[in-house]
């Protein structure tokens, strides 16, 4: 084993400290915007279109209802052509209420399937998070002591030896007879 170590630039090492600290940082903020993200999904999805669709479905069930008040005022008048009318105006009515309702049930299901992945890849982001707050300052703490240990290494260490010339391309060589 050597008695020296050959350490001669510290450089790399603190490139990779300041790498590191940019990486922490980054990743930070990508979390950060992971979370933020998902809540402001689960906000839209729960507290702008469902009362939205909710909203629209209550209108259209209105129409819905004047559609048939309509036909049924037809009928009694015995207007065919009214009828046919107002029987193609509730159809089309109930269609937009369907469309409506459907969109409503689509969107509880999105908001149940929405908090369900949610929670799963919070979980993760949260993993992370703890890593970025406890495993990578404790890693660049250590670099940081590793970078002053050697350091002092290189501050306290004898100088090599210095390094015997080359002969002259023109010289032989001999060695000792034994």
């Amino acid at each position: 084993m050597a008695d020296r170590v050959s350490v001669t630039n510290l450089e790399q090492l603190q490139r990779f400290q300041v790498d590191l600290a940019r990486f922490m940082e980054r990743g930070k903020a990508a979390l950060d915007e992971v979370r933020n993200e998902a809540r402001r999904t689960q906000w839209w999805l729960q507290y702008d279109r469902l009362p939205n669709w909710q909203r629209e479905a209550q209108r259209r069930q209105a129409r819905v209802n004047e559609a048939r008040g309509n036909l049924l005022a037809a009928r009694l008048h015995r207007s065919s052509e009214t009828y046919v009318a107002e029987r193609q105006a509730l159809r089309q009515a109930e269609r937009l209420l369907a469309e409506a309702e459907g969109k409503v049930s689509t969107i509880r299901h999105w908001l149940r399937a929405f908090d369900d992945q949610a929670q799963a890849n919070l979980l993760h982001c949260q993993k992370l998070a703890n890593d970025f707050d406890q495993e990578l300052p404790h890693a660049s703490h250590v670099l940081a002591q590793l970078a002053d240990h050697l350091e002092d290494y290189l501050v306290e260490a004898p100088s090599p030896p210095p390094e015997l010339p080359a002969p002259p391309p023109d010289t032989v060589v001999r060695e000792p007879d034994p």
